[in-house]
């Protein structure tokens, strides 16, 4: 699982979004303002349509395939025929879900190392502000991203509340 942790930084804030959804799975009950923040992501990064994706051609059909892979990796666990991609700068490639998933549940993942002409995109906190996220919202990811990895801040574990009044603005 240790493998699964160093992918979570502050440039890949959309694993964190991932993780509270798929955190709110297992736990059994999903907030409705963590599935709004998680579609509103999705939305931003994909206008909900996964290229090569015939399953994920919208935001509903989007949210459902992330809940179904959680139902598949809780009873299958991760599929190592299906390797997470990353390239020689460390960067995740493809695989966000599944990653934030297997996390989630305690599951390690496997990774095929790459090489790229470019690095791609990341999702911190300037990409986050760009598209319409709130400062409280994007502090409080980072917050959780502490958590997640284990770097509790100074101040102690404090959690900002999750609700965004600019949802979809």
């Amino acid at each position: 699982m240790e493998n699964n942790l160093h992918f979570f930084t502050h440039d890949r804030l959309d694993l964190v979004v991932k993780y509270r959804f798929f955190k709110g799975l297992e736990e059994g009950h999903m907030p409705a303002d963590e599935e709004q923040m998680y579609a509103k992501h999705i939305l931003a990064r994909t206008r909900g349509v996964e290229p090569g994706n015939s399953r994920k051609r919208n935001i509903d059909t989007y949210v459902a395939a992330a809940r179904d892979l959680f139902q598949s990796m809780k009873v299958a666990g991760f599929d190592k025929n299906k390797p997470i991609p990353v390239d020689q700068w460390g960067r995740l490639r493809d695989g966000a879900h599944r990653l934030a998933c297997a996390t989630v549940l305690g599951l390690d993942v496997e990774l095929r190392y790459l090489n790229k002409k470019h690095p791609i995109r990341q999702w911190g906190i300037d990409w986050f502000l760009a598209n319409g996220f709130s400062k409280q919202y994007v502090n409080s990811l980072l917050d959780d991203l502490n958590i997640i990895t284990g770097y509790p801040n100074q101040a102690g574990i404090k959690r900002a509340p999750k609700t965004d009044k600019r949802l979809f603005v």
